[in-house]
């Protein structure tokens, strides 16, 4: 137990002494015009189903409703609240 938080502290110790040189390097050396070009455009779910809607669903004839479900009206009784007598 003592050798591995002998070992922790050091590796600590080497953490706390050596991070600002590697976050400066990291900012020196950082491309932002590169890192740019390979980011993919982040897509939300609202245009995810956009893009299924206009462009997948028209190229996807397999998937196209074959026959509209024909739906038979209720009778206005069924809709209107009970009689009070």
């Amino acid at each position: 137990m003592r050798w591995k938080n002998a070992r922790h502290q050091a590796l600590q110790k080497r953490l706390d002494s050596n991070m600002h040189k590697w976050i400066l390097e990291g900012i020196e050396c950082w491309d932002q015009k590169r890192a740019m070009e390979g980011k993919q455009k982040d897509s939300s779910d609202a245009d995810l189903v956009y893009e299924h809607l206009t462009k997948r669903a028209v190229h996807d004839g397999g998937k196209l409703p074959s026959q509209i479900p024909v739906i038979r009206k209720m009778r206005y009784s069924y809709s209107l609240p009970p009689a009070q007598s």
